[in-house]
């Protein structure tokens, strides 16, 4: 039970006192494909390698990375770690639980004071200065529990989406991978969708930014599939007064540039993008889903096109002349009608971890500073 009222059971202590740290001893490209365990470096998610040197609960905290966001991960058991991770376990009376959501609410102080001009380093001296609250453990726990329960439902949907998405593709890769038909014709995307690109309106109006309510998708964001438009907003002025465009729900956008160049997500909301992005809109939604899968399997084919030294090698004229097979309306009906149901579960389930998300991030500060406290 959560009570609004002031905690006053709450010290702050430093990292040090309450957690073990160590570091990984290992260099990052000592990542193996096809690895048993997992090989935690300062990327956001983990690779793999065929050896643990790690066999604990614990917190681990990327110790460099190039925008300072320190990643933090929770894990239990076998694992390995890169010799720029910070690998910490909790000291008696110590929940673990709870000091990782505490060192969320310390993110953007350690972001602060990172190093480096270039590639930000969290150093050891930093790492254990920073401050954290520490109440009982009875509180602890409860409020470590009331946390991780919204977590775990977010993981719980990722991990059925996940199931979703893979059951959607094998139905994809049966129908239409392994059964090509002759009378399958030859088209390009521009005969069967419209295409676009969009814009950024200039950063030093705050009027185009400052209380938007239209989502804005920066390329870096088509690296889950789906797009819900969360992060970034622009206002009317920020639209009619800039080269962005309004693309409607369930267009199929294209990264053209940049670290995700080639990756495909589809829109689940009417929404604006920068210009690195080209935006698929299909005549018909019949070919929405399948347009999806089918341009996700030609990722490598446009890393290799978007690889030159020119910026623009992946651009709006080569998706729209890129020829395509598609199959007959009938057999295109019929895979809709199938696999639409797992789309909208999807899209549902991600939503629902946007909500939940957003509780959490209430909460956690509440939670830390005591202005909430839990009925332990």
């Amino acid at each position: 039970m959560l009570i609004r009222k002031k905690n006053t059971k709450m010290k702050k202590v430093k990292v040090e006192e309450i957690c073990n740290i160590t570091t990984g001893k290992l260099d990052a490209n000592q990542a193996q494909l096809k690895g048993k365990y997992p090989f935690f470096t300062c990327a956001p998610e983990h690779s793999h390698i065929d050896t643990f040197a790690f066999d604990d609960k614990v917190i681990l905290i990327a110790g460099n990375n190039a925008s300072g966001n320190f990643h933090l991960n929770k894990y239990n058991g076998k694992f390995n770690a890169y010799q720029r991770t910070y690998v910490l376990t909790a000291k008696d009376n110590c929940n673990l639980d709870f000091v990782y959501y505490a060192l969320k609410i310390a993110l953007q102080k350690i972001k602060e004071q990172s190093q480096g001009s270039q590639t930000k380093f969290l150093t050891m001296p930093i790492l254990t200065s920073i401050s954290i609250p520490l109440y009982d453990s009875l509180t602890q726990t409860a409020i470590a529990r009331i946390l991780s329960s919204l977590d775990n439902k977010i993981e719980l949907n990722n991990k059925i989406n996940k199931e979703l998405e893979n059951l959607a593709r094998t139905i994809y890769e049966y129908w239409f991978v392994q059964n090509a038909g002759e009378k399958w014709e030859r088209k390009k995307i521009g005969e069967i969708a419209e295409t676009g690109s969009g814009g950024t309106p200039l950063s030093s109006k705050k009027e185009y930014y400052e209380n938007g309510s239209i989502p804005w998708i920066n390329s870096s964001e088509l690296n889950s599939g789906y797009i819900l438009g969360t992060k970034n907003f622009i206002t009317e002025n920020g639209l009619n007064n800039s080269s962005a465009k309004l693309f409607p729900e369930n267009s199929i956008l294209i990264a053209l540039y940049g670290a995700t160049a080639g990756k495909v997500s589809l829109l689940t909301i009417p929404a604006t993008t920068n210009q690195a992005v080209c935006a698929i809109m299909p005549f018909s939604q019949l070919y929405t889903y399948y347009l999806k899968f089918y341009l996700t399997n030609l990722y490598q084919y446009f890393v290799q096109v978007s690889s030159g030294s020119a910026r623009d090698n992946l651009s709006q004229e080569l998706v729209r002349n890129l020829e395509i097979l598609l199959p007959p309306t009938e057999i295109l009906e019929k895979f809709n009608t199938t696999v639409s149901p797992l789309f909208s579960h999807i899209i549902k389930n991600r939503q629902e971890n946007v909500e939940l998300s957003r509780l959490r991030d209430f909460l956690l500060p509440l939670l830390m500073n005591g202005q909430v406290r839990v009925k332990t």
